[in-house]
Formats: structure tokens, sequence, C-alpha cells
């Protein structure tokens, strides 16, 4: 069990109906990542510094004022995460790498389509200039 939970286990057994202590807080700032304080007043929402939802599953929490949740500086889960990070990057690189090459393949094929239509064109062409002169001698006219 996490340190900060120990003390918070500690400060519970002071609060009663009786007691000046009417809850715990938990304190985190810029100084402190998470101390159990006891709070004289019953409060619902947070206040700086202290909040009052208690961190649960959490080695070393600290509460991310910004975000308004706590986080775990646990060098464990920090490992976790940094290798989740490095596999969705690395799948990512792949991804992008593959595009890349479906890209050059189709850039490829597209080369190899324009080259043969203009293969095509010019053998039209040159079916063109074959069949000129004949439908000149027959002036023009055609079967059709």
């Amino acid at each position: 069990m996490a340190e900060w939970q120990d003390t918070a286990n500690d400060l519970t057994k002071q609060i009663d109906e009786n007691s000046i202590w009417k809850q715990i807080g938990y304190m985190s700032n810029n100084d402190v990542d998470c101390e159990p304080i006891l709070l004289s007043k019953k409060h619902n929402n947070d206040f700086y510094p202290v909040v009052i939802e208690a961190p649960t599953d959490l080695n070393n929490p600290k509460y991310d004022w910004t975000k308004h949740v706590w986080v775990d500086q646990d060098a464990a889960n920090t490992s976790v995460r940094l290798t989740n990070a490095e596999k969705a990057i690395q799948s990512a690189q792949e991804q992008a790498a593959s595009a890349t090459n479906e890209n050059k393949d189709l850039k490829n094929s597209l080369d190899d389509i324009a080259k043969s239509q203009t293969e095509q064109s010019k053998q039209m062409a040159q079916m063109l200039q074959l069949l000129a002169p004949a439908v000149a001698k027959n002036g023009g006219n055609t079967n059709a």
C-alpha cells in the first residue's frame, strides 16, 4: 500500500460525528503531490489545493488541476504509457510507409496507363496515315 493511503487510513480513524474533523481532503499542488489532510468542514467540491475525491488505484498520485483528474506518476505506470506510445508511433509509421508504397504502386500504374495510351495514339496516327491515301482516292466516300 502506498504511503499516502496509509496516512489516509490513519486519519480516517479520527473522523466521527463528535470530532472536529469531518472529512479527509487530499492536498496536491506544485509542492505536494498527494498529502491526505483532515478537514473541519464537510466539502462537496474541490478547492485549490485540496481535492475531495480520493485517488484510487494509484501508487504516486498527483492531481492535474487543468484536467481535474488524478494522474499516476509511478515509474511503472509511466513506463507502460511510454511503451504504449512507442507502439502507437511505430504503428503510425508502418501505416505511413504502407500508404507511401501504395501511392508509389498507384503512380506506377497510372504512368503505365499513360504510356500505353500514348503508344495507342501513335499506332492510331500511323493507321490513319496509311488509310488517308485510300480515302482520298475514293473522294472521301465511305460505304457507311
